[in-house]
């Protein structure tokens, strides 16, 4: 299993959706809230860290595949060390899916305590993350 070390500490919440607390969460509940950042942050926009990031929200609105955006979430998390293997899909089946308010996005992930599956609900004002550990 996995150490605390290993996995992170991070404050509760994401990007866009701090917890009011400031409460400090670790393990895999880290691990969700680092891969929904990286999904939601403009790649270069850090300058410490140019290469961070893919915020997929560009998507929203558009006509691109599905199968781009869930190739770029994939290629997204692979970048984070503590993940081995990871595989997207969009939720919805409607074809006119992109052209909604919302992405979302089933993601399996594998680290070193295995596979495990968390919901990402993207959308124009933030990220949510539905399931997964908690």
């Amino acid at each position: 299993m996995a150490t605390e070390e290993e996995l992170g500490v991070d404050l509760g919440g994401t990007v866009d959706d701090l917890d009011a607390n400031l409460s400090f969460v670790s393990g895999r509940r880290a691990l969700l809230q680092a891969l929904a950042d990286r999904l939601t942050t403009p790649r270069g926009s850090l300058w410490y860290a140019q290469s961070y990031g893919d915020d997929i929200r560009r998507f929203i609105g558009s006509s691109v595949d599905a199968r781009v955006i869930e190739s770029a979430v994939e290629a997204e998390c692979l970048q984070d060390e503590r993940v081995s293997d990871v595989t997207a899909t969009i939720a919805e089946t409607d074809d006119q899916l992109l052209l909604t308010s919302t992405i979302t996005l089933d993601i399996a992930v594998t680290d070193a305590d295995g596979p495990f599956e968390f919901t990402l609900q993207v959308g124009a004002l933030g990220a949510k993350i539905i399931g997964g550990q908690q």
